[in-house]
């Protein structure tokens, strides 16, 4: 048995509507499709990223659908010269973005990916009280990574992987999508606790956009505080001095109604949680968030630097000034990259 060392990384892509051989159609066509596709710069940040970083799985979301098919397959096949295996089941979107997987075509590993998109979140209200069935507003993957030996029963790494419930409440019924997102969040990690259970050698990962902050006291995530040992990969025991300011990886706008001011909201939404007793598997040197600006990207790791604060006082400058400011950056996400090391067996 040897230690393998492994980059994962996830991402909120944004609207990646892409087009084969790197082609945009008339916006008034994408208008009218309501699928906005990405810019060829912003696409190419984000690729050139991918390529600087070179993770090894990229858990994606926000991954479009088009004509000429889903987004992972395209910028990896036009963008990445097809170093990737593309693992996507499209979900239950409206808007057509789902969640997906790259995995490096060199990994010495096989995979099989699971979907959670047809469990029904509220079954014993449907069942004893006829309420209609509630299922993730996209999906909720599992993949299930192996070592090359033919045992397929005992995977190395579990990843839940998700994009929960928005705060866009149409319906006028859910303000703010607080009891949908509970509910899914809350199902996630029932499932989770089955995985632990039965595969407790495992390491297993919850990862996604919550479109919620953990670090608040909200009811999103009291399953998850109160019947699991889950920690954020960044700011945990074992690293309790990184500043909460540092993991802000969405921001967003707000306008005054009287003074037409808007002022800069920073969200801490985006995870890779993992049980607190596997905070070892963890390489902190290179794991950590990575903020985008329109030319760059700014990396902020627990060790990057030997002053967290100037660091975090740094961070206020390559964020959005404006709203004009965030619109012109590859993704309004900031990414997630996490660095482990595991034994997998060798082929």
């Amino acid at each position: 048995m040897k230690d393998h060392t492994y980059t994962l990384m996830h991402l909120n892509f944004e609207n990646l509507f892409l087009y084969r051989g790197k082609k945009f159609p008339e916006q008034s066509y994408l208008e009218h499709q309501k699928k906005p596709s990405k810019s060829l710069h912003k696409t190419e940040m984000l690729a050139n990223f991918i390529l600087k970083t070179s993770p090894d799985i990229i858990m994606a979301s926000e991954v479009g659908m088009t004509e000429d098919g889903d987004g992972l397959t395209l910028l990896n096949e036009d963008y990445l010269s097809s170093q990737y295996h593309v693992s996507l089941i499209p979900g239950n979107s409206d808007r057509d973005i789902h969640v997906g997987f790259l995995l490096k075509k060199t990994l010495p590993f096989h995979y099989k990916h699971f979907t959670h998109k047809n469990r029904i979140l509220n079954l014993k209200q449907n069942q004893e009280h006829n309420a209609p069935a509630e299922k993730f507003e996209r999906d909720l993957a599992e993949l299930h990574i192996y070592s090359q030996s033919k045992d397929q029963l005992h995977p190395k790494i579990i990843l839940l992987y998700g994009h929960f419930k928005s705060k866009w409440d149409r319906s006028g019924l859910d303000p703010e999508g607080i009891s949908k997102r509970s509910l899914e969040i809350t199902t996630a990690t029932k499932i989770y606790s089955q995985l632990r259970r039965t595969h407790p050698d495992a390491l297993i990962m919850m990862a996604g956009d919550f479109n919620c902050n953990y670090f608040r006291p909200i009811q999103e995530f009291l399953v998850l505080k109160e019947k699991t040992a889950l920690v954020d990969f960044l700011l945990n025991e074992k690293s309790p001095d990184f500043p909460l300011s540092l993991r802000t990886s969405y921001v967003h706008f707000q306008r005054d109604p009287i003074t037409k001011i808007s002022s800069r909201l920073e969200e801490c939404i985006d995870f890779i949680f993992l049980d607190q007793n596997q905070l070892s598997y963890i390489e902190k040197d290179n794991s950590g968030i990575y903020h985008f600006t329109n030319e760059t990207f700014y990396r902020c790791t627990v060790t990057t630097s030997t002053s967290l604060h100037k660091e975090s006082l740094e961070l206020r400058e390559f964020l959005p000034k404006s709203y004009e400011e965030k619109t012109d950056l590859p993704t309004d996400h900031s990414a997630l990259i996490l660095q482990v090391k595991i034994p997998l067996e060798k082929p």
